[in-house]
């Protein structure tokens, strides 16, 4: 049976095959383009050596930024505390927000296993990314004042911090999904939804197919109360009202 239809989905089909020749011509074109200035670089001798000469500065300089970054302690995923004092605990931390323009820190508690998933991960995203400084914090070993200043109320707690600013917590694993199961590619593209580190790729799969949807109230929030007990439950009240985005080191 003929509803009417069949003109019109010619029509589209048309303007469809149209539009994929014609993007195929601009980047035909735009590929060639490329071609015929590679050429005539490679015709100019003095073009030439001074490309190689800026990519060997490029590669100079990028060196020894990394090895800055590797004086600074980026590269490695290491515990920040370097003793049983708070004050010699928060001093490292500031210390270490004042010298590193970006860093990823995790507050976690060592009895409590979903902060082993987050060291898993991080683990491997330290010596990936050396721009960003990532350290971890023992919440029961003198990180009381940081623990009250930054309002860490569940474990895990990630912060992320650019130019001595809390950007943001990543509390628990809501934002990842819901599930300790996520991957670390999810982590690193979302951590660098807010600048901290340089990700080059496209969004992970298991976003692009919804697997890793924030669920709210869900096995998550139940796993997390089995851990934590009343604790937990009230603090999912607190950290609502207490939200220290805009803390600034400095002062």
């Amino acid at each position: 049976m003929d509803l009417g239809f069949a003109d019109k989905n010619q029509n589209v089909g048309n303007l469809a095959a149209q539009a994929i020749l014609q993007s195929t011509k601009v980047q035909e074109q735009a590929i060639e383009n490329q071609l015929d200035e590679y050429d005539n670089l490679l015709n100019d001798e003095d073009a030439l050596e001074a490309l190689r000469e800026r990519r060997l500065k490029q590669l100079q300089r990028a060196q020894k930024q990394r090895q800055e970054y590797r004086t600074m302690g980026h590269g490695e995923y290491k515990d920040l505390n370097p003793g049983q004092h708070g004050g010699d605990t928060t001093r490292a931390f500031f210390d270490a927000a004042k010298k590193s323009k970006r860093m990823v820190v995790h507050f976690y508690r060592p009895t409590t296993r979903y902060c082993d998933v987050v060291h898993a991960h991080l683990d491997k995203l330290a010596p990936k990314y050396l721009e960003a400084r990532f350290v971890k914090i023992n919440v029961e070993s003198g990180a009381d004042y940081l623990v009250e200043k930054l309002g860490i109320v569940v474990m895990p707690t990630i912060i992320l911090v650019k130019d001595g600013k809390v950007l943001h917590h990543i509390r628990g694993f809501d934002e990842l999904g819901g599930t300790d199961e996520f991957s670390t590619e999810l982590l690193a593209w979302f951590i660098s939804q807010y600048e901290v580190i340089n990700y080059v790729g496209d969004m992970p799969e298991e976003i692009m197919q919804g697997q890793r949807r924030p669920k709210g109230v869900n096995s998550l929030n139940m796993r997390m109360m089995e851990e934590y007990g009343e604790s937990y439950k009230s603090s999912t009240v607190r950290r609502g009202i207490h939200e220290p985005d805009d803390i600034d080191y400095e002062n």
